[in-house]
């Protein structure tokens, strides 16, 4: 109650003058400063902007569940507030074929910055976006932004399974034996499975130390030299 509609008369049709409120009923700036500049009629000021393209931002490059994906996201309003939310899951990002090919259509996350879906069904080897825009109190939208993507990675239980797979596969390999320490290559350790015939793999790895022996998961891209890049 109380807000301009997008079409009122009453929209930059006041004058200001001394001893206006500086803000208006829901404590937003009046647009013009207060000596004889154009500001609206009533107590409301509306908002004839949009908001900021929302920053999305989903869990990384890639993911080892077929069932739960999550993001966050970041909007801006410099005139008046972000009352909603609207989000798509798709393999490709808005306006792409394919962006709500998982959602179906926009679904609301309300106010909130982030959404966790764990009722998904995802298939191994697909890359997965999130796509978001935001709504302001004056009921204009954002452009749609998305994230750069999250992929499914294929679940391998030992070492033979992952280096069957094609260059590229993004992989999810479980409890895994530590079988050189990370100071032994640059940037990278060899894993093998606990039991069976020895047989290693390669994973490139910037991350904290490991130690032969210890019981790791990675998930990462096969490369052609049957490595992973970037392991998880």
């Amino acid at each position: 109650p109380g807000h301009l509609e997008a079409n009122s008369p009453c929209i930059n049709a006041g004058t200001a003058v001394a001893g206006l409120s500086a803000t208006d009923i829901d404590g937003e700036p009046r647009i013009m400063p207060l000596s004889g500049g154009v500001v609206d009629i009533g107590a409301d000021e509306f908002d004839a902007t949009p908001p900021t393209t929302p920053v999305v931002t989903d869990d990384g490059q890639f993911t080892s569940s077929t069932t739960t994906l999550h993001a966050t996201w970041s909007s801006t309003d410099g005139e008046s507030w972000i009352t909603e939310y609207y989000y798509a899951i798709g393999t490709a990002p808005y306006p792409d074929t394919g962006w709500d090919s998982v959602t179906q259509g926009w679904a609301s996350a309300g106010t909130a910055a982030d959404v966790t879906r764990n009722d998904l069904t995802l298939t191994s080897g697909t890359t997965y976006y999130f796509s978001v825009k935001a709504q302001n109190q004056s009921g204009l939208w954002s452009e749609a932004g998305a994230s750069d993507g999250i992929t499914v990675a294929y679940t391998v239980t030992t070492v033979s399974e992952a280096l069957a797979h094609a260059t590229g596969d993004a992989l999810g390999l479980g409890s895994r034996i530590v079988s050189t320490n990370t100071g032994e290559f640059t940037n990278a350790f060899y894993v093998q499975d606990p039991s069976g015939p020895i047989k290693g793999i390669k994973i490139v790895w910037t991350g904290a130390s490991v130690s032969r022996g210890q019981i790791v998961t990675v998930t990462g891209a096969k490369q052609i030299d049957d490595t992973y890049k970037e392991a998880y």
